[in-house]
């Protein structure tokens, strides 16, 4: 879920991020390569690697999103869902936008003194702490109901649901920054995958289980 602030927010910083990245590669004469130059180390790499921050944000505006068309609820309780999202989707550019921001400034043969492999890494190991602090917000949000009924879970299952969400998503986060700190680097993309597969696949397990479930309730 997605409110309006943050909607605003995150389209100025993909149409940022995007413009920026055009006109990086306006300048160049290989407009399919650009150079990283900086202290620490130099690379040639395609210059796509400058449109992925803004796709991997756009992604996740659009996930949020399409959220909003499956549930429903009153704004009491949407409202700690959209600080929840504002979160995410915030702090989630801010680290993007700082990788993207390397990359164009060793571009020019400036940047930290830091290498490529180690830029990622601390990306990764970032990303992951968000996702522990998202995750360890999950189970305190409200009870919201789904507009498909195969989909809809009762407050007492929502609560265990969110619960036992909470918990997967902490261990994601922790599994991400373990990865992005010790994994080869050609490991971690496809790791990654396997994880969110993972965690994925586990929510609609509980959440079938749950709807079998006899209510607690008298």
């Amino acid at each position: 879920m997605i409110d309006r602030k943050a909607l605003w927010v995150t389209g100025l910083m993909i149409i940022a991020m995007t413009t920026a990245a055009l006109w990086r590669v306006s300048l160049l004469a290989d407009r399919s390569h650009m150079t990283l130059s900086g202290p620490a180390q130099t690379v040639t790499v395609p210059t796509l690697a400058l449109f992925i921050s803004p796709l991997c944000l756009l992604f996740v505006v659009a996930v949020l999103i399409a959220q909003k068309w499956f549930v429903s609820g009153p704004e009491e309780a949407m409202r700690p869902w959209h600080r929840w999202g504002r979160l995410m989707l915030v702090s989630y550019g801010v680290i993007l936008a700082l990788m993207q921001a390397n990359i164009l400034g060793r571009s020019f043969g400036v940047g930290v003194p830091l290498s490529r492999p180690q830029i990622a890494r601390i990306g990764f190991v970032v990303t992951g702490g968000l996702i522990v602090v998202l995750g360890n917000a999950l189970p305190k949000l409200p009870w919201l109901s789904a507009r498909l009924s195969f989909w809809r879970l009762d407050p007492w299952q929502w609560a265990r649901h969110r619960r036992f969400m909470g918990k997967i998503t902490v261990v994601m986060g922790f599994g991400i920054i373990v990865g992005g700190a010790l994994l080869p680097l050609r490991l971690v993309a496809p790791a990654l995958i396997c994880l969110w597969l993972a965690v994925f696949t586990a929510s609609i397990w509980y959440r079938m289980k749950l709807r079998r479930d006899p209510s607690p309730l008298p």
